[in-house]
């Protein structure tokens, strides 16, 4: 790991402020709980893709030659933005990992304020059980991955969260649209 995979924790570790159920004990270590689990993950899927076919190597090794193709949305919009960052700031394979589980996390993250904010709207008092949701091993491993799916699911988080309250969140909701047209645009 380099420099650039110290970025991706840093994008995670830039949420902290945005989330304020961080900012009680208990919320806190849910967060670096949630936090070390999905960077591990990212490095367990780093080393499942160095040994198996996974859909990151296309994404930053482009063997065919793709980013030089026309500008397309899916597929090609993911392969030439990793290629973009790649480019831009160098970094290995691990860093790009790491960049894109950053992605995935904010996803959890925006998972977690749905869950608070469903039990707030139904009156129910917060219990812990909802939570145990975040911990799914699935929701880990498939986001923490160079690919579509980090971003996707980063977009359909932040659409149901902008949902709960849409006049206020409607920018948010337009942008997790947008997301998901970028890479998923028969969404």
């Amino acid at each position: 790991m380099s420099a650039v995979g110290l970025v991706g924790i840093l994008l995670c570790l830039a949420a902290l402020p945005f989330f304020p159920p961080a900012r009680s004990a208990r919320g806190l270590a849910l967060f670096f709980a949630l936090l070390v689990l999905h960077v591990a993950a990212s490095v367990a899927f780093y080393q499942y893709a160095l040994t198996s076919s996974a859909d990151a190597a296309p994404y930053y090794y482009d063997q065919t030659g793709l980013r030089r193709s026309e500008i397309e949305l899916g597929t090609i919009f993911t392969l030439k933005l990793v290629q973009s960052v790649k480019g831009a700031i160098g970094g290995t394979y691990l860093d790009h990992f790491l960049i894109f589980q950053a992605l995935g996390f904010w996803g959890l993250l925006f998972l977690q304020r749905c869950i608070e904010q469903t039990q707030q709207l139904f009156g129910d008092a917060l219990t812990r059980a909802p939570y145990w949701l975040l911990f799914l091993p699935g929701l880990h491993f498939w986001t923490s991955s160079i690919g579509k799916d980090a971003p996707l699911f980063l977009g359909v988080t932040l659409a149901i969260w902008a949902a709960f309250r849409l006049s206020p969140r409607r920018i948010w909701f337009v942008s997790a649209v947008l997301i998901m047209l970028l890479f998923r645009p028969h969404i």
